[in-house]
Order: C-alpha cells, then structure tokens, then sequence
C-alpha cells in the first residue's frame, strides 16, 4: 500500500519501547479525567475484581490516527494525511507489519498498539451480506489512535508504569517531548469534577413496541422452522444530553463496575462503553475467549441471592444459548488456531456483579504461525454473542428486522 510507504516516511520505524515505574496515589480515573478532554485519549477501566478486571490503562496523544469510512481509508500521522481505498482489515495488517517491534520483550498487558473502536457494520468487509441498512450516524466505521504514551496500573500490585514508544525518526527528542507532554498533565492540579445532565423524560428507541415485538415473533417463527437458533436482536435509544462526557463515564463506572469501561474521544464524538464480556484476548500465541450468555439480578437477601444463582445455573434455556455460542467460538477461532489447540477450558461458569449473575465460559487456543492478531479479529468478528447462531443467518435477519420496524412504523 502506498498509504503504509507514506506512513513510514513521515514517522520512521518504532525501534524500541521506552517504559519507566510512575508512582499512582490517587484513583485511576482521577489521573484519567486530566487527559479526557484531549481528542485520542482512551480509557480502559477494569471494575470489580475477577481475573479480567486487573488493569487500568490510559492512552494519550496519538502519534497516528487511523479512520475508515466504507471502503474510504484515512490515516493521520506527523501532521500529514493519507487516504486510499480498500478493505480497513486489510489496511490494519498492513500498519501492524510496517510498525511491528522486531525482538521487543514488552510487558503485560500491552505497552504500544492501537486503541479504538471496531464498528459492526466491518461485518460488510468479511463476509457477503445484503446492504439493507441506513448509516444516519455518519460515525468512522474504524477509529483507532495509536498513543504517544501509555498509563498502565496493575490493580493486584497498585504499581503504576509508563510506556512510550521511540520512532527511528524522532529518536530520544520525540522521547522527550512525549514524556513532558505526558508529565504536564500527569502532574496538573486534581480536576474539578464534571457535570451532566440528560432528557428528564428518559431514553426514546426509534421504535414503538409494537413494531419491536413485531420482529421478535418473526425471529421466533424463524427459529421454531430450523432457519436459525439465536437471533440477538437490539436496538437504539437515545436522549439528550449536555455536560461532561467522562463524567457520565465516571458516574456509570462507579454505579455498576465491570471488567470492561472504555471512554474514547474521537474529536467529534465520544463512544462510553460497559461490558462484563471478554470478546478475544491474545497474549503471544496464546488466545482466548470469554463469551457470556444468562443473567439473573442480584438478590436482597442472602437467601434471594442463592434464590437467582442456583435458578440460572439450572436454567435449560441459557445453558443451550450459551452452549451455542460456544461451539460458535470455538469454530471461529479454529479457522486460525493450530490444530487441536482450541478447547473449552470453562463452561457455565457462574460470575457475580454488583447487580447481576452471568454464565460465562472459557475457550483457548494457540494461533497459527501463519495467523496475526488481524486474522484473529476477522475470524471472530463481530462476536457471537452480540449477533446470534449461525452468525452469517442471524446478521442477515437482523438487517432485514430493523427494515421490517422502520416500515411499521
């Protein structure tokens, strides 16, 4: 690609990973909401205390942005911008190649890369599907920065670490600049807390119930024919709003943490996102799987809490649904794993929330010597758990179910 040449003449190659131990006494997400206002700060929270839930991460000030509209590819580096057209997947393989730390021993969980997000509608990049559905968004399909400085805090151990990657053409200059840009605001007065404010009247889905139940009793008759097992069928709420973004993510974080918060300002807009799930982890060859299917609320009394525990561990109905997107899983990440690596290490496994129960299992794998984390992404993307089973079925009838609500309305 012409795009990555260009790249690579603006900033040069990453020869090695600068890091060094940063002392962290104050929370986490107080030292997070001095960047927060910055376009190409990330936030990764870890909430509550299972074994997904031990690190924080902050990520600031990109040294490239990567964006794809469609096929339409934009990547923003050393002040210079650089379009093309192709696959977006194909474009993230190739920026991985090009920046890849030859020898780099980095520590866990990550010390350079790209942070973002992936939006659904990349499932049109991997397989073949009827474009039925309307963008009224206009959001980047593809928004990943890849950070100039890396926060990390390790919950078990409390240390806190910085990492910094170190380009061939800026050397230990770039070094310098980056790491004071960092420290100025690192070290800056306790921001004041932020303030929000939403609809009073609450959330409006762009569909009325009927149209909603609508598609739910087709997907039913879908099912009860053979067509498919499991439609994950959602939709959209909005409200207004005006205030402090993070401090909505603040807010909702401390309400009702779970092993994933993500905040991410992507300049003109910002994505908040919460999720107990592990959709794909890769540390080396080793990757992994967590897909989450039943939930039951928390109980008042200890005898209730029991009550809601033992009913989902013994609920058909979710062990089928979750048994479903396992053998989903473990296909997907067969296509890219060695032969018979890929095993169900956890299944059914019962997880407890602040507000909620959760079966979860457990699917590893080692992947291919010819497979990179791209391959893995598309192999597994979108997740099971978020579309239904067969994958490819259950897209092509969630596209046609938000049609069929948009015309009964």
């Amino acid at each position: 690609m012409g795009l990555i040449k260009s790249a690579m003449a603006s900033f040069g190659p990453v020869n090695r990973i600068h890091t060094e131990a940063v002392s962290i006494d104050v929370p986490f997400v107080e030292i997070a909401a001095r960047f927060a206002d910055l376009p190409g700060t990330v936030v990764l929270l870890s909430g509550g205390d299972l074994d997904a839930a031990r690190f924080h991460l902050l990520a600031v000030n990109p040294w490239m942005t990567v964006k794809s509209h469609g096929a339409a590819l934009h990547v923003a580096l050393a002040g210079k911008n650089h379009q093309e057209t192709g696959n977006p997947f194909d474009l993230l393989k190739e920026l991985i190649r090009a920046f890849h730390i030859n020898g780099a021993v980095c520590p866990p969980p990550v010390a350079a890369g790209l942070f973002g997000y992936l939006s659904y509608d990349l499932k049109d990049f991997i397989e073949t599907l009827p474009r039925t559905t309307m963008d009224d968004l206009g959001l980047p399909q593809t928004c990943l920065f890849a950070p100039s400085a890396i926060l990390i805090q390790d919950k078990q151990t409390g240390e806190g670490r910085l990492c910094i990657p170190v380009s061939g053409n800026r050397g230990e200059t770039g070094l310098r600049i980056d790491r004071d840009a960092f420290f100025k605001r690192f070290d800056a007065p306790k921001k004041a807390a932020g303030t929000f404010v939403g609809r009073t009247s609450g959330f409006h889905s762009a569909f009325t119930r009927g149209s909603y139940m609508a598609a739910v009793e087709k997907i039913k008759a879908y099912i009860v024919s053979g067509d498919i097992y499991q439609v994950n069928l959602s939709q959209r709420f909005d409200t207004a709003f005006s205030g402090d973004p993070f401090a909505f993510f603040h807010a909702i974080y401390e309400t009702a943490p779970a092993p994933f918060y993500a905040y991410v300002h992507a300049g003109d807009h910002r994505i908040i996102s919460t999720s107990p799930e592990r959709f794909v982890l890769q540390q080396g060859r080793r990757v992994e799987t967590r897909p989450i299917k039943g939930t039951r609320p928390r109980g008042k009394t200890p005898a209730e809490d029991r009550a809601f525990a033992e009913a989902l561990e013994n609920s058909r109905k979710d062990d089928a649904e979750l048994s479903m997107i396992v053998d989903l899983m473990r296909n997907d990440l067969g296509r890219v794993c060695k032969g018979g690596s890929v095993k169900v290490t956890a299944h059914k496994r019962l997880e407890p929330y602040r507000n909620v129960f959760h079966l979860v299992s457990t699917i590893e794998g080692l992947l291919s010597d010819e497979a990179d984390s791209i391959d893995l992404l598309r192999a597994a993307f979108p997740g099971g758990s978020i579309t239904g089973c067969p994958r490819i079925r259950a897209m092509e009838i969630i596209d046609s179910s938000i049609i069929s609500m948009a015309r009964i309305r």
